[in-house]
């Protein structure tokens, strides 16, 4: 299959709405996962606009995949701090380009932009990814995401060295593609994505999440990014 680095949604007669791959190699017709990353101003708003805006999703054949919100942070370099996380699968460029078409998804997005701030996004393929585990489960989860000079798919595999046997991973991706906005004769306009690649960690006990972040061993993994962020998360029901 040929590659499609490029995928425009026409979004109104003077906005477009650009998905474009980040490197050579990465094909948009493929499924990929989004990642959300971003604070609220009105946190049950936002609720609210997921609970409207699930139709659309599953129409195209979307999934919401895990979403939750911060309760503690470990570490904060460069700001990367935000209140909320979601991750939904998306099946391929062309369904997502679809979404950001559709007259319904487009006015309950009004609802989004009300109630969010800080927001940020980025397509990510899965490295790994647990699908079983679910909020019932009453396991602890935490999220760290990264800057690196690397290549973030080859980094994302190293964590087995450092992992101890009581801590499993929800989804780990790297970034592939971002998301991109251009008004009629004004220039593109990135939507900011904070991460090269993240990992979601699960435990039956957050002090196992907290033994791991203090532990030598993941202190001189940490030395290998560019940049990191660590906080603790509640997860929520979707």
């Amino acid at each position: 299959m040929k590659e499609r680095q490029e995928i425009t949604a026409k979004v109104t007669n003077k906005l477009d709405v650009i998905i474009r791959a980040t490197r050579p190699g990465v094909n948009l017709e493929e499924s990929f996962y989004a990642i959300n990353w971003f604070s609220t101003k009105v946190e049950w708003l936002y609720h609210f606009y997921n609970l409207l805006a699930s139709k659309s999703v599953k129409k195209i054949g979307g999934t919401a995949f895990f979403k939750a919100k911060v309760t503690e942070t470990i570490l904060d370099e460069l700001q990367g701090r935000r209140e909320l996380i979601l991750i939904v699968r998306y099946p391929g460029g062309q369904n997502f380009k679809a979404l950001l078409e559709s007259t319904y998804f487009k006015i309950v997005s009004i609802f989004r932009v009300l109630s969010v701030t800080d927001f940020t996004f980025g397509f990510t393929h899965k490295i790994e990814s647990d699908p079983n585990s679910k909020v019932e489960d009453g396991l602890h989860y935490a999220i760290h995401h990264f800057k690196t000079t690397k290549k973030a798919d080859e980094t994302l595999k190293n964590i087995q060295t450092v992992l101890p046997e009581n801590i499993r991973i929800k989804y780990s991706g790297y970034t592939i593609a971002t998301l991109n906005s251009q008004e009629k004769d004004k220039a593109m306009s990135q939507i900011p994505n904070l991460m090269d690649g993240l990992y979601i960690f699960q435990s039956p006990e957050e002090e196992n999440l907290r033994t791991l972040f203090k532990s030598d061993a993941y202190q001189t993994f940490l030395s290998t990014f560019q940049s990191s962020h660590i906080s603790l998360l509640n997860r929520i029901s979707i």
